[in-house]
């Protein structure tokens, strides 16, 4: 499965000693009006980042850091009286 978030609407460059907290988080509901019929998040997802012309590449090798450990975590909220279990895969 591929994923692109295209940020243009922002068309911001990263300035150097500008600090920010990125987290992406990959759901998997397990039941609820979410629920796709994959129960386990995917774990090889990767966050990219591209600039017009220029070659895409990850974001850790473009902060010049070592790729952070996945966590894993399962919560449950509730959609009216009926509770929705989702797992989740992140990288911070």
């Amino acid at each position: 499965m591929f994923l692109s978030i295209a940020l243009e609407e922002f068309k911001t460059d990263f300035l150097a000693g500008q600090y920010f907290d990125i987290r992406l988080e990959v759901h998997a509901p397990v039941n609820g009006s979410e629920a796709t019929g994959k129960t386990t998040p995917d774990t090889n997802f990767t966050f990219s980042i591209a600039q017009q012309g220029k070659t895409p590449q990850t974001a850790a090798s473009y902060f010049k850091i070592a790729e952070p450990a996945l966590e894993r975590w399962n919560f449950t909220w509730y959609e009216g009286k009926q509770p929705a279990t989702i797992r989740v895969s992140d990288s911070e």
